[in-house]
Parts: C-alpha cells; sequence; structure tokens
C-alpha cells in the first residue's frame, strides 16, 4: 500500500493550489511533542505553522497533542483530518513499532480525533532532509539532546544504528559512551550534527563549544578530530513534513520553509502519573505493514494505527479453543482432545455471544443440575423392583399370572445384580472422575522507572532514600589483539653525486655544506661539504676562465626524480645566477621509492577501543563469577585504569599489520539484584488496582549506570515491570464450579472476575459432550490459572 493510497485521489502533485489538501505531522520525543500543518503547492513543500510543548507524563500526552494541534491549525481555514507521525527510533524494533507504542498512537489518534496516516522514524526524517539540502546521502552522527541522550550513526543514507543514554552534565562523554558500544564500524564519520526540540539554540550552541574541545580520537576511531554543526529546534518536524511530502510528491522540489513556530507553556505534571515508557525493549511486530517499498526506504510503516483495535479483537479458534458458535457446527469427537485421555469441551473466548451448546435433556439451568441426575440413576432400580412387589392381600406379585413367583425370584436376582452395578456406577460417578478447569486471564502489566543508587558504605536497604548496598570490587586484565594498519608512505633513496660550483665573480667564494642547488625539474640537493672556487680570471687571447669547486651533493627527495644526467645545470639557492651556477660533474644515481603501508595513530587508537572493550566484558565475566547469591556487576559499572600498554609497531612504522598488548585494572560496584526489584517494587505495589496482586518472581528489571561517582557510589536507572495477577479464591470456586457443565464453568468463571477471557475443561471419563460435568468432589477438581 503507498500513502498515496491513503489519501483522497484528487490530492496528486499537480495539484492546482485551490485543490491542496493539508496536513498535520505530530513529532514525538521523550520530552516535547511538536505538531505542523502543512501541504504540497506546486511541487514545493509548504509548512504553514508549527508548535511545541513539553510534556512530562503519559497522561499529559493526549492533553499535549491536542494544545499543539490547536495551535498550529490557528485561524487556517480548512481543518485537517489527517496526521503523519514521527517517532524516536527507541519506539521501534526492526524498522516496525513495538506494540506499547502502538497503543500510544492509537490514543493520540483517537485523542484529537485525526486518522493516522503513517509514522517515520525521525533519525530516517533527518537523514531524508540532509540528502535532499546537500544533494548527496548522509553519513554523519546524528546526536538528539533530551533527557534520554540518542546518537545515532548514519552512513550513506542508511542508519547503522542508534543508542539511547542518560544525559547528564558532560554532555560529550555521554556521547563518546554511547560511540563506544558501535564496536562493528571501523571509522566513524567525521561530522557531527546536534540538535534538538527540548532545549533552546544558545543552550545547544553552549554544548557545541564543550564538545569542540574535547578529545574524541583518544578512545574512538576517528580518522580526524570530527566537524561540529548546530542545526535549527525545528529541524525535526521539518524533517518530518518533507518526508511525507516527498512520498506524496517523489518530483517535489525542496526548498527551506519559513514559518512560524510557536512555543507553549508546559503542562505540569498531576500527581501519581505515571511517566511515558521510553524506551521498552519488547520485541514484536505482529500489527504491523511495511510492503511498500517507498515507504520503508524512508522510515515509513503503512497502515492504520486504528487497525490495531480490529486485530485485537480477533480471536483464533482451533479444535482446543471453540466457541459457542462453532460448537454446533462440530461433531461431537470432534470437541474432544484425546490428549491424557481427558475429553475437552468447548472453551468459551473473548466477548460471551448469545446461543450456546445445546444443553442434555435432563439439564436445567439450576446449579443442582448434577444431582438430579444422581437422583434418576438411583431411583431407577426401585421403579423396576416395583413391578414384582408382593401384594400383601393376594400373595401374588403384581402382573405374574400363574408362574409369576418363580420368574420374579429369578428375575430378581438380575435385578440385585442391576443394582449393585448401577450403585457402583453412582459411586464411581461421584468418587473417580477428576477434571482440570484452565482459567485464561487477561494479565496486567505495570512499568516503573526509578533512580536508584548501589552504595558501599550502607548495609541495609534504605527505601525511603532509594538505595541499597553496593559491594566494591577488583580485578586485573591483560589480554591483546593484532590491528591492521592502515596508513600510506613512501619509502626509498635520494640521488647522490658529484656537482661542480661555479665562481664568475674576480673574488674567491666558499659554499658551505648545505649550499641547496635546484634543478630545472624543481628537485633540489643539498652539498655534503663546504668548498671554496677560486675566482675567475682572464687570460689573454683565451678569454675568462670561471673558478671551480667540487664536492658531493644529495637529494633532498627519495625517488628516481633526482636521478640527473652530467652536464645538467643546476642553480644556486640565494645567489645571482650570473654570480654563481652549478653543474653535475657526474651523473646523480640511486634515487629510489616506493608506496608501503605504516601505523597511524588512529590506527592504534581503534586497537586499543577493540582491546579495552574485550577486557571490560572479560573483567565483568571474572566478577559476576565471583559473587555469590543474586549480586551483580554491570560494564558500565567499572572504572577502568590503562596500565601497560604495548605496541609492536610505532607510528609510521612499516607494516601490514600490529599488535597490542595491554593490562587494566577495573574496580567498580556490585548490587543485590533483589534489592533493586524490591525498593522499585514498592513504587509500583502503591499503583496496583483493586482485585490484582504483584508477584515478585515474575517481573522484570532493567539497569542503565547513569554514572559511577568518586566515592564508589553507583547511580543507576532502574525500570521494573511487573505482571500482575487477579485476585483468585480458588477453593471457594471450586466449591462453586463442582458438577456443572463447560460451559456453566465459562459463565461462572467469568461472572466472578471480569480478567476472565476464557476457559478449557478435561476430565478424565470419556462421556458425550451432553454428559460431560464436573466432579462433585472438590479434592478431584483442579485449578490453572494462565495469562494470555
Amino acid at each position: 500500500m503507498n500513502l498515496k493510497d491513503l489519501l483522497p485521489k484528487k490530492f496528486t502533485a499537480r495539484a492546482k493550489k485551490s485543490q491542496a489538501e493539508y496536513f498535520f505531522a505530530l513529532n514525538i520525543t521523550p520530552n516535547v511533542i511538536t505538531a505542523a500543518l502543512w501541504g504540497v503547492l506546486d511541487q514545493k513543500l509548504d509548512i504553514v505553522r508549527s508548535a511545541q510543548i513539553e510534556y512530562t507524563t503519559e497522561e499529559d500526552l493526549v492533553e499535549s497533542a491536542n494544545r499543539v494541534i490547536d495551535e498550529a491549525l490557528a485561524d487556517f481555514e480548512i481543518e485537517p483530518t489527517k496526521v503523519l507521525f514521527g517517532v524516536p527510533d527507541s519506539w521501534l524494533h526492526e524498522d516496525n513499532l513495538k506494540d506499547e507504542y502502538m497503543k500510544t498512537l492509537k490514543e493520540i489518534t483517537k485523542g484529537v480525533d485525526l486518522s493516522p496516516l503513517a509514522y517515520v522514524s525521525s533519525s530516517f526524517a533527518l537523514a531524508h532532509l540532509q540528502q535532499k539540502q546537500n544533494g548527496v546521502p548522509l553519513t554523519s552522527i546524528l546526536v538528539d539532546l533530551a533527557s534520554l541522550l540518542s546518537v545515532t550513526v548514519v552512513k550513506a543514507g542508511k542508519i547503522v544504528g542508534t543508542k539511547t543514554v542518560q544525559l547528564s552534565s558532560e554532555v560529550a562523554m555521554d556521547v563518546e559512551k554511547a560511540l563506544l558500544t558501535f564496536t562493528d564500524i571501523e571509522v566513524l564519520p567525521s561530522k557531527i550534527l546536534v540538535f534538538s526540540s527540548y532545549l533552546p539554540t544558545d543552550k545547544l550552541e553552549a554544548y557545541k563549544d564543550e564538545m569542540q574541545s574535547f578529545g574524541w580520537m583518544n578512545n574512538l576511531p576517528f580518522l580526524h578530530m570530527p566537524k561540529l554543526e548546530v542545526l535549527p529546534q525545528t529541524v525535526e518536524i521539518e524533517a518530518l513534513c518533507l518526508s511525507g511530502a516527498s512520498e506524496l510528491d517523489p518530483t517535489l522540489n525542496y526548498h527551506p520553509s519559513e514559518f512560524e513556530h510557536i512555543i507553549l507553556p508546559t503542562i505540569k505534571a498531576k500527581s501519581g502519573s505515571p511517566s511515558l515508557p521510553m524506551p521498552a525493549k519488547i520485541d514484536s511486530s505482529d500489527n504491523l505493514t511495511s510492503s511498500n517499498k517507498g515507504l520503508a526506504e524512508m522510515g515509513f510503516v503503512a497502515g492504520d494505527v486504528k487497525e490495531l483495535d480490529d486485530e485485537n479483537e480477533e480471536v483464533e479458534t482451533d479444535q482446543s479453543m471453540v466457541t459457542p458458535e462453532t460448537a454446533e457446527n462440530l461433531q461431537a469427537e470432534e470437541m474432544f482432545d484425546h490428549e491424557d485421555d481427558y475429553p475437552t469441551a468447548p472453551v468459551s473466548v473473548g466477548r460471551r455471544q448469545s446461543g450456546g451448546l445445546p444443553r442434555p435433556p435432563f439439564s436445567s439451568a439450576s446449579r443442582n443440575s448434577a444431582p438430579n441426575i444422581l437422583e434418576k440413576i438411583i431411583s431407577l432400580p426401585t421403579m423396576l423392583l416395583g413391578i414384582f412387589h408382593r401384594d400383601e392381600s393376594s400373595g401374588q406379585a403384581r402382573g405374574m399370572g400363574r408362574s409369576g413367583i418363580g420368574s420374579g425370584l429369578i428375575l430378581n436376582k438380575f435385578f440385585l445384580i442391576g443394582i449393585f452395578v448401577l450403585g457402583a456406577a453412582a459411586s464411581s460417578y461421584i468418587l473417580l472422575p477428576k477434571a482440570k478447569i484452565t482459567i485464561f486471564i487477561d494479565q496486567k502489566v505495570l512499568e516503573n522507572q526509578a533512580e536508584v543508587v548501589a552504595d558501599p558504605s550502607i548495609t541495609q536497604v534504605d527505601e525511603a532514600g532509594k538505595k541499597i548496598p553496593g559491594k566494591i570490587v577488583e580485578t586485573d586484565e591483560s589480554g591483546s589483539d593484532t590491528g591492521q594498519a592502515t596508513g600510506k608512505k613512501k619509502i626509498g633513496s635520494p640521488a647522490k653525486g658529484k656537482v661542480a660550483l661555479i665562481n664568475q665573480t674576480t673574488s674567491p667564494k666558499t659554499f658551505p655544506s648545505g649550499t641547496i642547488l635546484t634543478a630545472s625539474n624543481g628537485i633540489s640537493y643539498k652539498t655534503d661539504s663546504a668548498v671554496t672556487a677560486t675566482s675567475s680570471a682572464t687570460i689573454p687571447f683565451q678569454g675568462t676562465t670561471f673558478g671551480k669547486a667540487y664536492t658531493t651533493a644529495t637529494a633532498m627527495e627519495i625517488g628516481p626524480e633526482g636521478n640527473l644526467a652530467a652536464l645538467k645545470g643546476l642553480t644556486v639557492k640565494g645567489e645571482s645566477a650570473s654570480n654563481y651556477t652549478a653543474q653535475v660533474a657526474e651523473d646523480l644515481t640511486g634515487g629510489t621509492s616506493q608506496d608501503v603501508t605504516v601505523v597511524t595513530a588512529d590506527d592504534q587508537k581503534k586497537l586499543l577501543a577493540t582491546v579495552t572493550s574485550t577486557l571490560r566484558k572479560k573483567a565483568q565475566d571474572d566478577l559476576q563469577g565471583k559473587l555469590t547469591g543474586d549480586m551483580k556487576i554491570l560494564q558500565e559499572a567499572l572504572a577502568e585504569t590503562i596500565g601497560k600498554t604495548v605496541y609492536s609497531k610505532g607510528v609510521n612504522d612499516q607494516a601490514s599489520d600490529f599488535t597490542l598488548n595491554l593490562s587494566v585494572h577495573y574496580k567498580g560496584t556490585a548490587y543485590s539484584e533483589n534489592d533493586l526489584k524490591l525498593i522499585v517494587s514498592k513504587l509500583v505495589q502503591t499503583t496496583v488496582p483493586d482485585g490484582y496482586e504483584l508477584n515478585l518472581n515474575d517481573t522484570e528489571t532493567q539497569s542503565d549506570v547513569l554514572k559511577l561517582e568518586k566515592d564508589n557510589k553507583l547511580v543507576f536507572s532502574a525500570k521494573f515491570k511487573a505482571k500482575l495477577m487477579p485476585k483468585m479464591d480458588l477453593e471457594k470456586l471450586k466449591q462453586e464450579l463442582r458438577g456443572k457443565t463447560p460451559a456453566e464453568v465459562a459463565e461462572l468463571v467469568r461472572r466472578n472476575n471480569d480478567t476472565v477471557i476464557g476457559s478449557e475443561v478435561k476430565t478424565s471419563l470419556i462421556l458425550p459432550n451432553p454428559l460431560l460435568r464436573t466432579p462433585l468432589l472438590t479434592k478431584n477438581i483442579s485449578i490453572e490459572v494462565i495469562a494470555k
């Protein structure tokens, strides 16, 4: 599907001004949401107006979106009905939007009453804008300054990767920390683009000045010091609009847009409001479509975000999960799952529908249906024996004729046997059947985030101060690795030979060692020793004889270009050619050269970064192996001190590869995973809804180190995800489910808890479906609750 297909057919790239349709663009970052009103006029992007606002919680997001959209619209005469989204790279997994953020976009579109067009990642949009501006694919490092610092490496217009870290007061070090994780990149782009919707331009310029003086080449594989550039505050929203416009009209001509940009006052956070999750590491792309090549190349994913509702409401069925409607069309044997010889009853899933399974003729809606069945079974022999009951007055059995007594005695034996068999069957029906009831519930998930300090100076968890005990650990690591040399250098020998220095004056001339002589091809030579040339003399009838002195000279550059034949003229640097000259007395020879590979300083830095990264991981593994219990050490929690550094080749040494032997001392702070879960779970427990309970054994934590302070305090951001299960009294539920049909079980479990989305009953007796019921004894009923 192409983005054009989602729009009215009247909109084309050649639309007249009166026919042009305008759209909203909504760009979301961790701190700021920005809206713009845009369209395409005469093959040019037209941005009418934009507005931005800071938000702090997820609860504020829809309200903030409404405010910026209203401000962007202002008094524009036509109100658009569709919106294009720009999202952070952290919201994506393999170019697809993560499920929780798909739901976020769905909530926004409902809240602002607009139809979603598509979404595009911020880095894709920005790379596309830079390519349009400069005419070549972007190769650069994108640094987005927000509360979460986002660093993206782009090469030839392609996104290599994005790393998000917590922003501190040392921005350059934060960027370096993020770039050090790109271990697969041999050479980093030498251009850094700094931008932010969150910070004003003067603050960005201050950060730029700080970053320009940073030692980027100390630990990172740059070929030279990177160039830094600050982008305008509106660059992200302009890039988003251009991405949409370029998809609508591929022939669109880019011209910088001039438009009014409004910054609205921040909405104050409400007490107890949950923070917007950013970013989460959940991999899912089931609800996405990205078949359109043009959209995919620009980071777009086509499709209506509203489709999520429909997709979530669809329930697949199979023979182990049958709805009441489909059950009527299935044969009885198709509704049984013979695994473990347990017949499987139809499962009620999703919304309850009208109708249902046909009830057996003896069944009623009463909860006492099963006992009624037993009453009929037990009373049956009595009814049969009543036929042969002796009449006290006549002495004959009723209905027996003359042979009634003998026949009755024989038949009574069979009926006594029948009584025994039926009694045994009744007892078996009560005592032997077992059933497994599986209840499927809609599990809720709560997330929270807190800044926690692991402090080696304390021994107990401080919940109020959000501190947990830490343990200082140290280790020494050494290792080596081989790197490739990338530098180029010429090596060889200079030309050398005998030269004559000629004095044309009437006074002797001494030429010092190192006198520079230059040939007509520009090659210069230095004399190897000092010589004195006699003065010129005039001999009658023979003319003037110039004074001469001989010495050797060596070319100042290597290479065959310095080889000269005898009698070639030379000039003397700093002297007039009418006074002093020089000449090649004997051939100058021996000049040679060749190109070789040598080690550069950048080669050494790159290898150092590789070895330190390997040793850091080794240090973490070694330290983790020495820790006991649930103690944990993170790579980011290790401070390193470089020890002995030995390169096999120095800078400018000829080599195709070289090695580095390195020793490093690591020191860090370990912490207890359970302590971390406990302190963060306290924040979650305060928001646990009624009817749910928190299971600490079914939680996930993610820790991102913010910094390791000088006193070994480890400060990190802890993200906590808790899965909440509904509270259920299973023993009470067993009492209520005795002797019930699968349909009645489904109705009862739903009535007890509104989180139930379905149930399944398996019994040990193989009976026709109309006779299938749960046991009367609660000890024979097992209940399992499973989250779907």
